[in-house]
Formats: structure tokens, C-alpha cells, sequence
């Protein structure tokens, strides 16, 4: 059987050598494993003979859009978000040496804990529903903290431009699209129609703020007692709209496993969460923030899924290792019923 080391390229004795160089107290040898979670950066679990273990992300083999997946940026963000006790992994450091395993790549902490992906492992791990209440709430106020924080104070001067988010947001994926697009594809005359809604309905007001960029449940690592250990995934981080996290967090926050547009499980719907209203009015009291517009944002943030969805598809169709390829063939369809719920939000 092929070793993971060989299946992505991975030069396992330079891997080891700038682990004893840089990594205090991580044995050589070492094993690799690739966690199949993602759809984007390719994310794996190295452990030491000694029992310890770290997690290196880099970029998709192929296929890479130009300013998607730069592993700089997650470094960054965490870097400056650890200093003042925000949950993520603590990194350990950004390589920009693609000699080591064939791209540039993040080293940081392993975090141990529960990643909740399907609905039976909400009922596995919470099964008293008063935890699971108290796990919704720490969810959205990890959310309501990141969009408090002064991003100049904790030293993400230039991260991101200040105004005008959306407008670079709904250009840049509208672009990434077509870039992803073939000839005679069935989305392309929906994907006109949403972004031409999305364009002349956009809120006068903005806020800026930092942004996740990709806020959902399965990018963060929890508890048993429903606490917040790390939150994962920061390559669409930025400077921007706060609201635009919380319409795609939103997005994902499925409430009835029929309706998901995306076809996953929706460990969301299980009994003892709050509902989606129930969090946006939380989200709202925390951060002192109107939420009367958050139609378009979760409108905007179907659009940018479906954008973000036809990129995968076509690293997949090009067959470019990029994460887990599990249901890619059903991802065109995606596309388009994302495209579609986002007109019905608009139209609120």
C-alpha cells in the first residue's frame, strides 16, 4: 500500500529533518496520517516515536487559485489571535521552503477533542440537552468575541483592506467562479441572475471587524462539557463585514436535515440546539450589532458557498487531490440549489 507520504509527494526525510530542527521534543521517526475533513487545504496529523503529535496544513496539489489557500495568512491570524486567549491551535510556524514537502505549509498544535460532523455524534457526545444548549451559545459567543476584537491592537495591521468588503468578496468569487467554469455549465445563467440581485440589494452600512471567513460547526474542535477548545480552518480570514460570518454561519446552521442544500448530515437539527433565530438574536445582544439584514448576508453567504463548491468541483474533475472527494459527483447539482436558495433569500 502506498504511504501518505508518497501518495501527496511528501519528502519524508526533509520533513523529519526540519522537524529536529525546529520542533523541541518531537522524536524521529514519524508517522503521517491525512485527515479527510476538508474539501480545500489538505490537512494531516504527524506523530512522534515519543508519542506526541502536531498538525501541518498546506495547499491542495493542483488546481490552486491565485490568493486561495495561503497558508501565511492562517499563521498570521492565529499567531495574533493567540496572544489574547482566543481558542485556536497554537502555531507552531509558516514554511515558505516548498523544498520540505512540495508547498509551502503551517505547523501547529494538535488539539484534542470532538469535531461534531453528523447528527450521531451530537447524540453520542451530548446527550443531555442542556449541554448541547450551552454548546450552541458558546458557539455563536465565539463568534460575537472574534468580531470584538480591535484587529490593529493584537497586531493585524494590513491583514485586510478596510471598506468595501463586499464588493471585493462578491468580485472576487464571482471571478474565481468563471475561473473554475467550462463551457455550457448549467449554473453559469443562475450564478448572473443571484449576482446581479446581490449587487443592487447590498446594505448601505458596513461594519468592519475581523472575519473567519468559513464559520461553521465542523471547523471547530469541541468539549465534552460543550466548551470551545480551537477554532479551525483561517485561509478566508480577513478584514471585513461581521455580518458576512454570521449569514454563512448561518448557511450551515441547518435546522431540518430535508432542506440542506449542500445534502450533508446537519448535526444542527438535533433536539437541544438553538434554532437559528434564537442564535442571530444572541449574536445580536453580544455584539450590539443589527441583525435585521441578515436575509442578504445568509443570501450572500449560499452565493459564496456555491463559488467556494464549484472550485472544489473542478480540482476534483481535474482530478486534483484536494481533501475528502467523498459525493464530489453530486456537486454540480449543489451548485446550482445553492445558487437557488440564495434567490429565495433575497427575495425576503
Amino acid at each position: 500500500m502506498m504511504s501518505v507520504f508518497d501518495q501527496f509527494n511528501i519528502n519524508k526525510d526533509n520533513l523529519e529533518k526540519w522537524i529536529f530542527e525546529n520542533v523541541i521534543d518531537f522524536e524521529v521517526p514519524i508517522s503521517l496520517e491525512l485527515i479527510p475533513s476538508g474539501r480545500s487545504n489538505l490537512t494531516f496529523k504527524l506523530s512522534s516515536v515519543n508519542g506526541k503529535s502536531l498538525i501541518l496544513r498546506r495547499p491542495p496539489m493542483s488546481h490552486v487559485l491565485k490568493s486561495a489557500h495561503d497558508m501565511n495568512r492562517e499563521y498570521k491570524v492565529i499567531s495574533a489571535l493567540s496572544t489574547v486567549g482566543f481558542p485556536v491551535p497554537t502555531p507552531l510556524a509558516f514554511v515558505s521552503d516548498e523544498s520540505i514537502i512540495g508547498a509551502p505549509f503551517l505547523a501547529m498544535e494538535y488539539v484534542d477533542g470532538f469535531i461534531l460532523k453528523e447528527a450521531k455524534d451530537v447524540d453520542t457526545i451530548f446527550p443531555n440537552h442542556s449541554v448541547r444548549s450551552d454548546l450552541s451559545k458558546n458557539i455563536i459567543d465565539t463568534l460575537a468575541t472574534l468580531h470584538s476584537f480591535d484587529f490593529k491592537e493584537i497586531g493585524l495591521v494590513g491583514f485586510g483592506k478596510e471598506g468595501g468588503y463586499l464588493d471585493r468578496q462578491m468580485k472576487r468569487w464571482h471571478e474565481q467562479f468563471y475561473l473554475s467554469s467550462s463551457e455550457g455549465d448549467k449554473d453559469v445563467s443562475i450564478m448572473e441572475e443571484v449576482f446581479g440581485y446581490l449587487n443592487s440589494k447590498k446594505p448601505n452600512n458596513e461594519s468592519i471587524s475581523i472575519v473567519h471567513g468559513d464559520y461553521r460547526l465542523d471547523n471547530i474542535i469541541v468539549a465534552g462539557d460543550g466548551s470551545i477548545k480551537a477554532v479551525l480552518d483561517w485561509e478566508l480570514s480577513t478584514i471585513g463585514e461581521p455580518l458576512c460570518d454570521l449569514g454563512l454561519f448561518m448557511v450551515y446552521w441547518v435546522e431540518d436535515s430535508n432542506s440542506n442544500p449542500l445534502l450533508l448530515p446537519a448535526p444542527t437539527a438535533m433536539p437541544g440546539l438553538l434554532k437559528k433565530d434564537e442564535m442571530a438574536r444572541r449574536y445580536s445582544n453580544l455584539s450590539g450589532r443589527n441583525v435585521d439584514d441578515i436575509s442578504y448576508y445568509i443570501a450572500f453567504g449560499y452565493f459564496k458557498l456555491a463559488c467556494i463548491l464549484k472550485g472544489v468541483l473542478n480540482r476534483y474533475v481535474h482530478g486534483a487531490a484536494a481533501g475528502d472527494p467523498s459525493g464530489a459527483e453530486a456537486f454540480g447539482d449543489q451548485v446550482v440549489s445553492l445558487l437557488e436558495a440564495s434567490k429565495m433569500e433575497l427575495s425576503k
